[in-house]
């Protein structure tokens, strides 16, 4: 179930352009919208 809350989130991170990583904890350079969502 946890598993799925996070797919969810990271979902809609993306669906609303919002970033889905968080660099002070990654180590990422900058915060950067995650995948990409394509409506055929």
């Amino acid at each position: 179930m946890v598993e799925a809350v996070a797919f969810a989130w990271l979902a809609r991170q993306t669906l609303m352009g919002e970033t889905g990583n968080l660099p002070a904890v990654t180590g990422a350079n900058k915060g950067v919208v995650l995948g990409q969502v394509c409506f055929a």
